[in-house]
């Protein structure tokens, strides 16, 4: 059997349940639930390099929520976020983690071969669905939680996070919250002109 096939032996065997007893649903590579307007997904990440003999995967959990998508994309110069896209995949996702930093493993792959022990990996994978992505998902399907997973990558300036993360803080109704994701905005050598002063007269006028 080829590791593409083994791949997709491991989701339908060990993956797809643990997730459908948590009411995951399944498009392509991504399961994903939707609760309020909290949308939880998991996708499977499949590397560049792969062939007949190995694939190299990993999983990315992430949150979005679309009613925020919807506001950001009123915001000066980020219309281009919306409209919501349902189920979100990993270069959607509003706040994200990858298994392994989760398990504080790094950036964890697993590489499955043509005589991979599927039941092997699909158990420790299970494992770490059900005891560590599973709950984050939960943590971070709270706007608060969100907003402080983000903070963390918003203080090493990172553009997208900052602007989700200004988004969340004006639906959560967090006004500092708002005015600092406002300021690395504003930091961004990108940010400039036209962009800029609308950008500050919309926070001037709305938070």
């Amino acid at each position: 059997m080829s590791a593409k096939n083994q791949l997709k032996l491991l989701i339908k065997d060990h993956i797809q349940p643990s997730l459908k007893k948590s009411d995951f649903r399944k498009k392509g590579m991504v399961f994903w639930r939707q609760d309020g307007n909290c949308i939880s997904a998991l996708e499977i990440v499949v590397g560049d390099n792969n062939g007949v003999d190995k694939v190299d995967f990993t999983i990315e959990a992430g949150t979005y929520f679309p009613s925020v998508i919807n506001a950001i994309t009123k915001i000066p110069r980020f219309a281009f976020i919306g409209p919501p896209k349902i189920p979100p995949n990993d270069s959607t996702f509003m706040v994200s983690a990858r298994i392994g930093e989760l398990a504080d493993n790094g950036d964890q792959w697993w590489r499955i071969g043509q005589h991979s022990d599927i039941r092997s990996v699909g158990e420790t994978l299970e494992d770490a669905i059900t005891k560590t992505l599973l709950p984050w998902l939960d943590r971070n399907c709270d706007i608060a939680e969100s907003i402080k997973t983000l903070k963390q990558k918003v203080i090493q300036q990172d553009f997208m996070s900052a602007v989700y993360m200004l988004g969340l803080a004006k639906e959560a109704g967090q006004p500092e919250d708002c005015e600092f994701a406002v300021q690395v905005i504003l930091d961004n050598p990108l940010i400039k002109g036209k962009d800029r002063n609308d950008i500050k007269d919309w926070a001037k006028s709305t938070l």
